[in-house]
């Protein structure tokens, strides 16, 4: 009985886990309506305003109120480390990425993002890495290559690469180092909370970046109000939640296994809103990607 609710609660966790990747995929999306309205400062201080209000009172009324209880140094500090990578940095080089590249192309590039986090535990956390695990990051480096270059790898040699693209790989790199550190902050706060107060970290750092861009800008459209929306309330008050809910219970490494899935649900998207074709070498990178962070699983 107790191994059947086991069973039951995984069998939740990885359809929650599932749903967050649907809804991340369609951030892609979001964030391209965004970005020509303003700066990514602008837009991300206004996404984190809407998730904290979400946020705020949820945690207030399922946490018993809003102070993380026994939080230590250390604690406080990881918590403003989430707040710099997976909200402030993360955010910058994703809409500002978005604003310069194709949806499709960027959810691709972030879905290497499961092998960096893999690599990290292993160097940070000594959790094992395997011979096959190791195996998998070259197929997986070669497919976001692929798609970095645009199907042009001699690119890769001559420099000529797009401002987008990187900034959007920056986002695989600040996206594994939240995953990481999570492993840490989950140890003393629940998901909710954790979260909570990234975001409070996050609007601490966006808000002043904001001022010096010109912002927060208000003069949104319709269209960018709903992206903005999107991108707070599904994209991050949920997303964000369920993603350490599932790092809590299935481990950062089987949880970001899940982000495999985030770009076909971003290239449809791009495909079915933003009318944006599906290359071959998106086709063909996405699949070396999903190959190689196979192997990284599995190993």
């Amino acid at each position: 009985m107790p191994f059947a609710k086991a069973l039951g609660a995984e069998s939740l966790t990885r359809g929650l886990l599932l749903l967050t990747m649907a809804a991340w995929g369609g951030t892609f999306v979001a964030a391209r309506i965004v970005a020509p309205e303003s700066g990514p400062f602008s837009a991300a201080f206004w996404r984190f305003v809407l998730a904290a209000l979400a946020l705020a009172p949820l945690t207030w009324r399922l946490e018993g109120g809003l102070w993380p209880r026994g939080l230590d140094s250390a604690g406080w500090l990881l918590l403003a480390l989430l707040g710099a990578t997976g909200m402030f940095g993360y955010n910058y080089c994703f809409i500002k990425g978005l604003g310069l590249t194709e949806a499709g192309v960027a959810s691709v590039i972030v879905a290497f993002n499961p092998g960096l986090t893999y690599l990290g535990l292993g160097l940070f956390f000594r959790e094992k890495i395997t011979a096959r695990g190791l195996l998998g990051f070259g197929p997986a480096l070669a497919g976001s290559a692929l798609v970095i270059a645009r199907g042009r790898p001699a690119d890769l040699l001559t420099g000529a690469l797009g401002r987008g693209e990187l900034l959007i790989a920056a986002c695989a790199v600040c996206w594994a180092a939240y995953s990481i550190l999570g492993k840490l902050v989950l140890k003393r706060l629940s998901p909710l909370m954790s979260t909570t107060w990234a975001c409070f970290f996050g609007l601490a750092f966006l808000g002043p970046a904001a001022i010096l861009e010109g912002g927060p800008a208000l003069g949104y459209s319709q269209a960018g109000w709903a992206g903005l929306a999107f991108l707070g309330l599904l994209g991050t008050a949920l997303g964000f939640t369920l993603y350490y809910q599932g790092i809590r219970r299935l481990g950062a490494a089987r949880a970001a296994a899940f982000i495999n899935l985030m770009p076909v649900f971003g290239l449809l998207s791009g495909w079915l809103f933003l009318d944006e074709s599906l290359g071959w070498y998106l086709a063909a990178g996405l699949l070396l990607v999903l190959s190689g962070i196979r192997l990284v699983q599995t190993g």
